[in-house]
């Protein structure tokens, strides 16, 4: 996939496309805007004094590569003040396999942003880029799309449809399942070479037991984890977001309830 056929799902009501960009990063073609959206590159440090709104879409490229590529640290300050529904295009520079998670989840929680959708993109049509991400400054959880949700799926805008959280807009709470929603979309991105090259091995006349045992072990440790299992819950309930009041609470206790057991189990041996 390009980033050119992931844009066009998510510029509705979009006026302008705002590249904070290094300057050395030259993508403006990659993008193919329609006529009726404008583009305009702009220092970070600039656009972060700047209101921006849900009629501006930010564009960036982000990696370890400084000073082409961007530290998803420095986009924080701008995703704050950005208002709710302003939605942000982020190219990936690190490779899908070697994806440092929480590089990304922790600037984009505390930017109080969701991921809409993540994709990896085609290796011929980027340089040293291997995925974007379209995430979304939030008040409240919206609707996934992309590989959760069928591609004919119509994005909902913000404010529409029913509330996936309280309403006392607890932000912490909001923090927490902006949490596991980040973290689920990008561990399930990097499993899916995993489980492809499972699928190829165990198809295979002449299997490798030992490299089978590994993928398996390693796709078995992402899917059993906290995190994977309550973005999964959410992920779910995103379908019909009514789901997950009952669905996330429910898989919340499940996972407590197992923590304090595996604690109570090691507990007990150190008093051995």
């Amino acid at each position: 996939m390009r980033i050119s056929e992931i844009l066009p799902r998510y510029l509705d009501g979009v006026r302008e496309v705002v590249d904070v960009s290094h300057p050395d990063v030259k993508l403006e073609r990659q993008l193919r805007l329609p006529p009726a959206v404008g583009y305009r590159r702009q220092r970070l440090d600039e656009a972060t004094g700047a209101d921006l709104g849900a009629g501006s879409m930010l564009f960036c490229l982000l990696g370890a590569d400084s000073p082409v590529h961007t530290d998803p640290d420095a986009l924080v300050p701008l995703l704050r003040r950005a208002g709710p529904g302003t939605r942000a295009a982020l190219l990936i520079g690190w490779p899908v396999e070697e994806l440092p998670c929480h590089r990304l989840v922790g600037p984009l929680v505390a930017g109080q942003c969701q991921i809409r959708e993540v994709s990896p993109l085609d290796r011929a049509a980027i340089r040293g880029v291997s995925s974007a991400l379209v995430v979304e400054r939030v008040d409240r959880l919206v609707p996934l799309r992309g590989y959760l949700i069928d591609a004919r799926t119509p994005v909902e805008p913000v404010g529409s449809g029913p509330k996936a959280e309280p309403d006392d807009g607890d932000a912490t709470e909001l923090a927490a399942l902006l949490r596991v929603v980040n973290e689920y979309q990008l561990a399930d991105l990097v499993t899916r070479p995993v489980r492809r090259r499972l699928a190829e091995l165990t198809d295979r006349v002449a299997v490798q037991d030992a490299e089978l045992r590994e993928l398996r072990h390693r796709l078995a440790g992402i899917e059993s984890s906290a995190g994977f299992r309550l973005g999964s819950a959410v992920a779910r309930g995103a379908r019909a977001p009514g789901r997950a009041l009952v669905d996330v609470p429910r898989e919340l206790a499940r996972v407590w309830r197992g923590r304090r057991s595996v604690r109570g189990t090691g507990s007990g041996s150190g008093d051995a």
